[in-house]
């Protein structure tokens, strides 16, 4: 037979629970939350509790069963709160529920460092280190806001958009100078430059092939008119000019000369022309920036003046070193470096969402993906070592050369220059393709799931942004109506005051 039982209103769901039930209830955090609630003497007695009615319902049956589940339409914050308030350790949830919960306090721990980092940071309010006057203040932040902040104003947009113009120019000259289609024969001066003291017993082997590209210019200097070259060239006669790569095939096999040639002179005009601007632009930064320790210790700052003085080096090279401007040296790594320059592309995308997004998936995946090179060296190590004691020699030469091929099939890309022959091969070369599957299809999906979680809450973010904006205008705008229409009587009693006294 039941006993007596209590009715519990929670915000105005009504509970009839028993009083062993009730009492299970109270020993949870020793009555405490009996402070909370408003006691009605009626029949049965009724108290009153302001508390969420759906996370009670899970709460009272677990003193029912003795199992706790989260409820799936309550949030894990609520049914976290919740339980703090009756005094039941949230630890104890099944463990079909609690790994939810914990995936929640994990994520939201997650995107709360993520909407930190999101948070746009005004650098033009930093303070000055070069101006104290207030109206040089203001010049320097609105410079600073045209250099660093293209979305800051029109006049940023298109600074940028020159900006994007030399260095994609300064890209192409270092791609270009290296194609047959922007390079020349080098001229008579240059000749003299590169080959020195060489270059008169020379002189006849570049008339001949016709290898200076001021030909005629050499043939009418008296200078160098001793030189019988009649027999072999023909200069009345339409004769093309050989390209540098032509210079290779030449009879003595001079290889200083075949070695030789210049780019157009169009390529080193823009050169020149990309120097002087990012000179320039370096210069304001430095100047109008409103922390210089900041600015130093950027990494694409940094980035930027490596590949600027990369740009010096190279040029004083040049201008120094003959040999350099007209052959392929060990020096022309440093124009390598120029690339640096690409990182200032950051500077364009660092406010767009889905670099933002992309970029801390990558940090907060960081043990993941480390997991994942970390099985995957495993497995390459593993299937290298088996294929080269496997397969022949004439196959696999190494170790080395078996782990390159390891790692190539697990990463599905396949180039083909290692191919098992033998059966026992095959069926390693079996074995590693399928890990490698597997091995990507299990560790993939778990940054991809990350990225989408930060990639959805980048929205709910930017809509927010974008209505805290529109209040801030909205207001604004009333303010200013308000000063309007305060201003506009006392106008209109001074109008009537003068009219009144005309």
């Amino acid at each position: 037979m039941a006993g007596p039982t209590i009715l519990m209103n929670i915000s105005g769901t009504k509970y009839e629970v028993s009083n062993a039930t009730f009492g299970k209830l109270m020993d949870q955090n020793g009555s405490v939350c009996l402070t909370e609630a408003t006691v009605k003497d009626s029949s049965p007695k009724e108290y009153f509790f302001e508390r969420h009615s759906d996370s009670f319902a899970a709460i009272l049956d677990f003193l029912h069963h003795g199992e706790l589940h989260l409820p799936p339409t309550v949030c894990p914050n609520v049914f976290s709160r919740e339980l703090a308030f009756w005094g039941i350790d949230i630890a104890i949830m099944e463990n079909c529920c609690y790994h939810n919960f914990v995936t929640f306090v994990e994520d939201r721990k997650t995107l709360r460092n993520f909407e930190k980092q999101s948070q746009t940071i005004d650098t033009s309010t930093g303070k000055p280190k070069i101006f104290w006057f207030p109206r040089l203040e203001r010049l320097r932040a609105s410079v600073w806001a045209i250099l660093d902040n293209p979305s800051s104003s029109n006049a940023a947009k298109v600074f940028m958009a020159i900006v994007v113009l030399f260095v994609i120019a300064s890209m192409f000259v270092i791609v270009a100078s290296t194609h047959p289609l922007f390079q020349r024969n080098l001229r008579k001066r240059e000749w003299e430059e590169y080959l020195g003291d060489e270059f008169q017993s020379q002189l006849p082997v570049l008339q001949k092939f016709n290898y200076i590209d001021d030909y005629d210019d050499v043939y009418d200097d008296e200078e160098y008119a001793y030189y019988d070259v009649t027999s072999t060239t023909d200069h009345n006669t339409t004769q093309s000019s050989p390209t540098p790569k032509d210079l290779k095939n030449l009879p003595n096999k001079n290889t200083k000369i075949a070695q030789a040639h210049a780019r157009v002179d169009s390529l080193k005009y823009i050169e020149y022309a990309a120097l002087i601007f990012f000179t320039f632009e370096f210069l304001l930064r430095l100047l109008f920036c409103p922390s210089l320790k900041l600015y130093v210790t950027n990494v694409v700052n940094v980035f930027e003046f490596i590949a600027l003085a990369a740009l010096y080096i190279s040029a004083g090279l040049e201008l120094f070193i003959p040999s350099k401007r007209f052959t392929t040296t060990s020096a022309d790594i440093i124009e390598c470096v120029q690339f640096m320059r690409i990182f200032r592309f950051l500077r364009l995308v660092k406010n767009v969402t889905g670099f933002r997004v992309l970029m801390y998936s990558f940090r907060s995946s960081a043990k993941e993906l480390l997991l994942l090179l970390s099985f995957l060296a495993l497995a390459v190590l593993l299937f290298g070592s088996v294929m080269f004691y496997t397969e022949d020699n004439n196959q696999v030469g190494s170790i080395p050369d078996a782990c390159w091929w390891a790692l190539i099939t697990m990463t599905t890309v396949g180039y083909g220059d290692v191919v098992p022959r033998s059966f026992g091969g095959k069926l390693i070369a079996a074995g590693c393709a399928i890990s490698g599957v597997l091995l990507l299809a299990v560790t993939v999906p778990i940054f991809v799931n990350t990225f989408i979680l930060f990639y959805s809450y980048s929205r709910v973010i930017d809509t927010r942004a974008l209505e805290q904006r529109k209040e801030q205008r909205s207001t604004s705008c009333q303010v200013s109506c308000e000063i309007s229409n305060k201003i506009s009587p006392v106008r209109e009693g001074v109008r009537m005051k003068k009219f009144m006294s005309q």
